[in-house]
């Protein structure tokens, strides 16, 4: 049986981003050596799933910030191939996320 942990910022209204996508407030931070537990969190994880809007703002970082398989469930992207850069670090998927406990990893 596959196991899932869920790690996520939401605001006090429970938006993960602004209407137009923006996740300004979750980048800013009083002291940017925090990562509120998400290191700790992580350390046993074997994949990242997200969905296209989140894959998409990560896309616009200056690094890719992970360092494990990412798979990316989407529609939109099932056709379209990872980029270059990405290849082997990314996966697209039209599962959805309750099916995905059952997915092939």
């Amino acid at each position: 049986m596959v196991t899932t942990h869920v790690f996520i910022a939401v605001s006090l209204d429970g938006y993960i981003a602004r209407q137009d996508g923006d996740i300004d407030w979750l980048l800013k931070r009083d002291d940017p050596t925090e990562d509120h537990g998400y290191a700790a969190f992580i350390a046993d994880k074997d994949w990242i799933i997200m969905g296209r809007g989140s894959y998409e703002k990560v896309l616009t970082f200056d690094e890719w910030p992970y360092d494990r398989p990412v798979l990316v469930l989407s529609r939109q992207l099932t056709d379209t191939p990872v980029p270059e850069a990405l290849k082997g670090k990314v996966q697209f998927s039209f599962c959805t996320p309750g099916s995905i406990l059952t997915f092939p990893l």
